[in-house]
C-alpha cells in the first residue's frame, strides 16, 4: 500500500517511523476525530518479524502448541479432581481454581490474542465488533486476578499449615476454601468492571522491506475519564495484581523456608504428626 492509497482510505499516515511516541500521538489525534472509535494507520518503515512468512508460520505453530497443551493439561486437572472424591481437599480446590482460570485463558484469551497478532484484519472477528473487543478486555484481567489471588490463598494455607498447624484446622477446611475461591472470582469481576467501558478498534498497516501486514488491535479508552483516573487506575492495578501479591508470597514462603531450615529431626517428626492430625480433622469437615 502506498502513501497515496493510504490517504484515499482515510488512514493516518505516519511519514517515518522513529519510536512508539510518534505513533501514539497519531493514535490519540485520530481517536478524537473518530466518532465510532475506529481508526486506521499506515506506518511505512516499521519492521515486524512476522512480515517474514517463515517467521509468521513458526510463531503461529508454537502459539497453537502452547494453547493446545494448556487446554489439555488444565482439562485433565479439573476432570481428575472432580472425578475422584478422595481428591476433594482444600488445597486441590485451589489448584482446580487455578486450572479453571488457565483453561479460560486457553479457550478465550489465547485464540483471540493469536487473531489479533497474526490474522489479517480484513477477516478478523474484531473488525466489526467493538462489543467483542470490550468483552475480551474485561475477561482477561479477571482471569489474571483469579490466578494471582488463588496463588496467594495457597501460600497462606501452606503458611498456616507449617507455622500454625492448629489454626490450619479451622482455616483450611473445604468449605472455607470454596468460599474463598468464590470470593476471589466475585471480587475480580467487580474490580475489573471499568474494562467494560467500550474499547477502541485500531487497524494498522505496517510495511517494510520484509513485507506488509494488516492487523487490528483492541485498546481501552480510559483517557475519556482524564489523566488522573488513568494514572490512579494503573497504580491500583499494579498494586493488586503485582506488588501486594508478590509481598504476601515472598513473606509467607520466606518465613516457611526459614522455619523449615531451622527445624531439627525431632521438630519435623512432631510437626508431621500435628499436620496429619490436622489433615484428618479437615477430612471430616465439609
Amino acid at each position: 500500500m502506498s502513501a497515496s492509497e493510504a490517504n484515499e482510505y482515510d488512514y493516518v499516515y505516519v511519514s517515518e517511523y522513529h519510536n512508539n511516541t510518534n505513533i501514539t500521538l497519531n493514535w490519540t489525534e485520530s481517536f478524537h476525530e473518530s466518532d465510532d472509535c475506529i481508526a486506521h494507520f499506515y506506518v511505512p518503515g516499521y519492521v515486524d518479524w512476522t512480515q517474514i512468512r517463515a517467521v509468521h508460520v513458526v510463531f503461529v505453530a508454537l502459539y497453537l502448541i502452547v494453547m493446545v497443551l494448556a487446554i489439555c493439561g488444565n482439562s485433565m486437572v479439573i476432570w481428575t479432581v472432580w472425578r475422584h472424591k478422595s481428591m476433594h481437599t482444600a488445597t486441590n480446590y485451589y489448584i482446580t481454581s487455578l486450572a479453571v482460570s488457565d483453561f479460560f485463558v486457553s479457550i478465550f484469551v489465547l485464540p483471540f490474542k493469536l487473531m489479533e497478532c497474526a490474522m489479517d484484519a480484513s477477516i478478523s472477528p474484531f473488525r466489526n465488533s467493538i462489543a467483542l473487543c470490550s468483552v475480551m478486555s474485561y475477561m482477561q484481567p479477571i482471569f489474571v486476578f483469579a490466578s494471582i489471588w488463588t496463588l496467594v490463598s495457597v501460600s497462606i494455607d501452606r503458611y498456616l499449615a507449617i507455622m500454625h498447624p492448629l489454626k490450619a484446622r479451622s482455616f483450611g477446611t473445604k468449605s472455607r476454601a470454596r468460599k474463598i475461591i468464590i470470593a476471589i472470582w466475585t471480587i475480580g469481576c467487580l474490580l475489573m468492571a471499568p474494562f467494560l467501558y467500550p474499547s477502541c478498534l485500531y487497524f494498522y498497516t505496517l510495511e517494510s522491506d520484509y513485507g506488509s501486514i494488516y492487523r487490528i488491535i483492541c485498546t481501552t479508552q480510559f483517557h475519556d475519564f482524564g489523566t488522573v483516573f488513568v494514572k490512579g487506575w494503573h497504580i491500583f492495578l499494579m498494586l493488586i495484581l503485582y506488588f501486594v501479591p508478590l509481598t504476601v508470597l515472598c513473606l509467607t514462603y520466606g518465613i516457611m523456608a526459614a522455619r523449615l531450615l531451622r527445624m531439627t529431626k525431632n521438630d519435623k517428626m512432631v510437626h508431621a504428626k500435628d499436620f496429619q492430625r490436622s489433615k484428618q480433622s479437615k477430612s471430616r469437615r465439609k
